[in-house]
Protein backbone atom coordinates (compact mmCIF):
# COMPACT_ATOMS: atom_id res chain seq x y z
CA UNK A 1 0.00 0.00 0.00
CA UNK A 2 2.84 2.39 0.80
CA UNK A 3 4.28 1.85 -2.67
CA UNK A 4 0.95 2.87 -4.23
CA UNK A 5 0.80 5.94 -2.02
CA UNK A 6 4.36 6.90 -2.88
CA UNK A 7 3.45 6.56 -6.56
CA UNK A 8 0.56 8.99 -6.05
CA UNK A 9 2.98 11.41 -4.38
CA UNK A 10 5.40 11.09 -7.31
CA UNK A 11 2.70 11.79 -9.91
CA UNK A 12 1.49 14.85 -8.00
CA UNK A 13 5.07 16.08 -7.63
CA UNK A 14 5.73 15.65 -11.35
CA UNK A 15 2.63 17.68 -12.22
CA UNK A 16 3.78 20.45 -9.90
CA UNK A 17 7.24 20.38 -11.45
CA UNK A 18 6.15 20.21 -15.08
CA UNK A 19 3.14 22.51 -15.02
CA UNK A 20 3.86 25.00 -12.25
CA UNK A 21 7.59 25.22 -11.62
CA UNK A 22 8.53 25.24 -15.32
CA UNK A 23 5.74 27.49 -16.57
CA UNK A 24 6.27 31.16 -15.96
CA UNK A 25 2.90 31.99 -17.53
CA UNK A 26 1.01 30.45 -14.61
CA UNK A 27 0.58 33.00 -11.85
CA UNK A 28 0.57 32.05 -8.22
CA UNK A 29 -2.49 32.96 -6.19
CA UNK A 30 -2.09 36.49 -4.87
CA UNK A 31 -1.25 36.62 -1.14
CA UNK A 32 -1.04 32.81 -0.97
CA UNK A 33 2.39 31.77 -2.32
CA UNK A 34 1.98 28.17 -1.13
CA UNK A 35 -1.47 27.63 -2.66
CA UNK A 36 -1.39 25.65 -5.86
CA UNK A 37 -3.15 27.38 -8.79
CA UNK A 38 -5.55 24.47 -9.24
CA UNK A 39 -7.73 26.13 -11.87
CA UNK A 40 -4.66 26.82 -14.01
CA UNK A 41 -3.62 23.19 -13.57
CA UNK A 42 -7.06 21.97 -14.65
CA UNK A 43 -6.93 24.28 -17.69
CA UNK A 44 -3.54 22.81 -18.58
CA UNK A 45 -5.28 19.43 -18.89
CA UNK A 46 -7.90 20.97 -21.19
CA UNK A 47 -10.71 21.47 -18.68
CA UNK A 48 -13.09 24.40 -18.49
CA UNK A 49 -14.36 25.14 -14.99
CA UNK A 50 -17.89 26.15 -14.08
CA UNK A 51 -19.90 26.76 -10.93
CA UNK A 52 -23.44 25.58 -10.36
CA UNK A 53 -25.98 25.18 -7.58
CA UNK A 54 -26.43 21.43 -7.29
CA UNK A 55 -29.33 21.82 -4.87
CA UNK A 56 -31.65 22.80 -7.73
CA UNK A 57 -31.16 19.57 -9.67
CA UNK A 58 -34.43 17.97 -10.69
CA UNK A 59 -35.93 14.75 -9.36
CA UNK A 60 -34.20 12.66 -12.02
CA UNK A 61 -30.85 13.72 -10.55
CA UNK A 62 -31.86 13.85 -6.89
CA UNK A 63 -28.99 11.56 -5.89
CA UNK A 64 -26.50 14.22 -7.00
CA UNK A 65 -27.99 17.20 -5.14
CA UNK A 66 -25.42 16.92 -2.34
CA UNK A 67 -22.50 16.72 -4.74
CA UNK A 68 -19.51 19.02 -4.45
CA UNK A 69 -18.68 18.73 -8.11
CA UNK A 70 -18.52 16.66 -11.23
CA UNK A 71 -16.19 15.88 -14.07
CA UNK A 72 -17.44 15.26 -17.59
CA UNK A 73 -15.42 14.09 -20.57
CA UNK A 74 -17.57 13.71 -23.64
CA UNK A 75 -17.15 14.66 -27.29
CA UNK A 76 -20.77 15.80 -27.31
CA UNK A 77 -19.80 18.68 -24.99
CA UNK A 78 -17.69 20.42 -27.65
CA UNK A 79 -20.61 22.09 -29.41
CA UNK A 80 -21.80 23.76 -26.20
CA UNK A 81 -18.56 24.30 -24.27
CA UNK A 82 -15.83 24.37 -26.94
CA UNK A 83 -14.09 21.53 -25.14
CA UNK A 84 -14.79 17.89 -24.41
CA UNK A 85 -13.67 18.29 -20.78
CA UNK A 86 -15.53 20.24 -18.10
CA UNK A 87 -15.46 20.48 -14.32
CA UNK A 88 -18.57 21.77 -12.56
CA UNK A 89 -18.13 22.84 -8.95
CA UNK A 90 -20.86 23.44 -6.37
CA UNK A 91 -20.96 27.20 -5.88
CA UNK A 92 -22.44 26.75 -2.41
CA UNK A 93 -19.19 25.19 -1.13
CA UNK A 94 -16.37 27.24 0.35
CA UNK A 95 -13.49 28.25 -1.92
CA UNK A 96 -11.15 25.89 -0.05
CA UNK A 97 -13.52 22.98 -0.54
CA UNK A 98 -14.01 23.87 -4.21
CA UNK A 99 -10.25 23.71 -4.73
CA UNK A 100 -10.11 20.23 -3.23
CA UNK A 101 -13.03 19.14 -5.41
CA UNK A 102 -11.24 20.24 -8.59
CA UNK A 103 -8.08 18.41 -7.54
CA UNK A 104 -10.08 15.31 -6.58
CA UNK A 105 -11.79 15.19 -9.97
CA UNK A 106 -8.45 15.67 -11.72
CA UNK A 107 -7.33 12.61 -9.81
CA UNK A 108 -10.14 10.64 -11.43
CA UNK A 109 -9.10 11.99 -14.83
CA UNK A 110 -5.46 10.99 -14.35
CA UNK A 111 -6.03 7.59 -12.76
CA UNK A 112 -9.45 6.38 -13.89
CA UNK A 113 -10.13 7.71 -17.39
CA UNK A 114 -8.59 5.67 -20.22
CA UNK A 115 -8.84 7.75 -23.37
CA UNK A 116 -7.66 4.80 -25.46
CA UNK A 117 -10.72 2.78 -24.44
CA UNK A 118 -13.37 5.28 -23.35
CA UNK A 119 -15.24 7.92 -25.29
CA UNK A 120 -17.08 9.32 -22.29
CA UNK A 121 -16.39 9.65 -18.59
CA UNK A 122 -18.58 11.17 -15.87
CA UNK A 123 -18.07 11.29 -12.11
CA UNK A 124 -19.89 13.10 -9.32
CA UNK A 125 -17.98 13.84 -6.13
CA UNK A 126 -19.76 13.87 -2.79
CA UNK A 127 -17.72 14.77 0.27
CA UNK A 128 -19.19 11.93 2.32
CA UNK A 129 -17.88 9.45 -0.28
CA UNK A 130 -14.31 10.70 0.06
CA UNK A 131 -12.97 7.37 1.35
CA UNK A 132 -15.81 5.04 0.34
CA UNK A 133 -13.60 2.80 -1.82
CA UNK A 134 -10.08 2.55 -3.22
CA UNK A 135 -10.91 4.68 -6.28
CA UNK A 136 -12.23 7.55 -4.15
CA UNK A 137 -9.39 7.20 -1.63
CA UNK A 138 -6.83 7.43 -4.42
CA UNK A 139 -8.48 10.53 -5.94
CA UNK A 140 -8.59 12.20 -2.53
CA UNK A 141 -5.01 11.28 -1.71
CA UNK A 142 -3.92 12.65 -5.07
CA UNK A 143 -5.86 15.87 -4.44
CA UNK A 144 -4.10 16.35 -1.10
CA UNK A 145 -0.68 15.62 -2.63
CA UNK A 146 -1.31 18.05 -5.48
CA UNK A 147 -2.64 20.87 -3.30
CA UNK A 148 -0.09 20.33 -0.53
CA UNK A 149 3.17 19.18 -2.21
CA UNK A 150 5.02 17.10 0.33
CA UNK A 151 8.37 18.91 0.38
CA UNK A 152 6.84 22.37 0.72
CA UNK A 153 4.20 21.13 3.15
CA UNK A 154 6.74 19.46 5.43
CA UNK A 155 8.94 22.56 5.34
CA UNK A 156 6.02 24.80 6.31
CA UNK A 157 4.81 22.34 8.95
CA UNK A 158 8.23 22.22 10.60
CA UNK A 159 8.85 25.96 10.44
CA UNK A 160 5.75 26.88 12.46
CA UNK A 161 6.84 27.05 16.09
CA UNK A 162 5.23 27.96 19.40
CA UNK A 163 1.79 26.88 18.23
CA UNK A 164 -0.31 23.93 19.32
CA UNK A 165 -1.30 21.33 16.75
CA UNK A 166 -4.68 22.86 15.92
CA UNK A 167 -3.23 26.36 15.52
CA UNK A 168 -0.62 24.89 13.20
CA UNK A 169 -3.31 23.13 11.15
CA UNK A 170 -5.27 26.38 10.80
CA UNK A 171 -2.18 28.29 9.67
CA UNK A 172 -1.42 25.65 7.04
CA UNK A 173 -5.07 25.66 5.97
CA UNK A 174 -4.76 29.36 5.13
CA UNK A 175 -1.32 29.05 3.56
CA UNK A 176 -2.32 26.23 1.20
CA UNK A 177 -5.96 27.36 0.83
CA UNK A 178 -7.45 24.00 1.74
CA UNK A 179 -9.73 23.02 4.60
CA UNK A 180 -8.31 22.24 8.04
CA UNK A 181 -9.79 18.74 7.64
CA UNK A 182 -7.70 18.23 4.49
CA UNK A 183 -4.57 19.54 6.23
CA UNK A 184 -5.07 17.22 9.19
CA UNK A 185 -5.53 14.26 6.84
CA UNK A 186 -2.40 15.27 4.90
CA UNK A 187 -0.36 15.30 8.11
CA UNK A 188 -1.58 11.79 8.94
CA UNK A 189 -0.82 10.52 5.42
CA UNK A 190 2.73 11.85 5.49
CA UNK A 191 3.28 10.40 8.96
CA UNK A 192 2.08 7.02 7.71
CA UNK A 193 4.66 7.23 4.91
CA UNK A 194 7.35 8.00 7.49
CA UNK A 195 8.33 11.31 5.92
CA UNK A 196 6.84 13.65 8.53
CA UNK A 197 7.36 13.50 12.25
CA UNK A 198 7.02 15.84 15.17
CA UNK A 199 10.38 15.02 16.68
Amino acid sequence: QNNKNLQIEAIADSITEQIIDNNMDIERIRNYPYAQPIIAISKHFGFKNYESDFSILGNAMEAYRNSSGMIAIDGDLIEKYNTDKILIINKMDSAKHQRFTIAHELGHYIFDFNEMKEYKYYDFYRTEDIYINDVERRASRFAAALLMPKDTFIERYNIIENKNYYEKINILSDEFQVSSTAVNRRVQELKELGILNDE
